[in-house]
């Protein structure tokens, strides 16, 4: 009994470089939408039962992160500022309004919320209708 729960447990968590390639294509279309000159440096799967997501790292320190769909789950820009296309209208309007001249760095979501830190450190939280939760220096 503990080797096949020993198994299973080894089996629930992996994560494995795959080829760009093998990422769903919803994933790179986003990619090349949103960042046409970007270079991948690098792609896995990532797998944590019952949950299978996709990493992509490129060359410029863009990371973003894909559910199995190809929906993106978090974007971050580790070395410059994030596209406000990104942004959705409500929250860019917020933060223009309550953070004004922050540069968002990263975004995520969940079925629950949205969150975005600007370059200064500061995020913002939002639940899955927009509506203002809080923030943290």
């Amino acid at each position: 009994m503990s080797v096949l729960l020993s198994a299973g447990a080894a089996y629930a968590d992996s994560e494995k470089a795959v080829d760009f390639d093998r990422i769903p294509d919803k994933a790179k279309a986003f990619l090349q939408e949103h960042f046409p000159s970007g270079r991948v440096s690098y792609a896995k799967q990532e797998t944590d039962f019952p949950e299978l997501t996709y990493e992509v790292m490129m060359t410029d320190g863009l990371y973003v992160e894909f559910d199995r769909h190809g929906e993106w789950m978090e974007i971050e820009c580790r070395y410059g500022t994030l596209p406000v296309s990104l942004v959705p209208e409500v929250i860019f309007r917020y933060a223009e309004t309550h953070c004004p001249g922050q540069e968002f760095r990263k975004i995520s979501r969940t079925k629950k919320f949205y969150e975005v830190k600007f370059k200064s450190g500061m995020d913002l939280r939002f639940d899955r209708h927009f509506n203002f939760i809080g923030a943290d220096d």
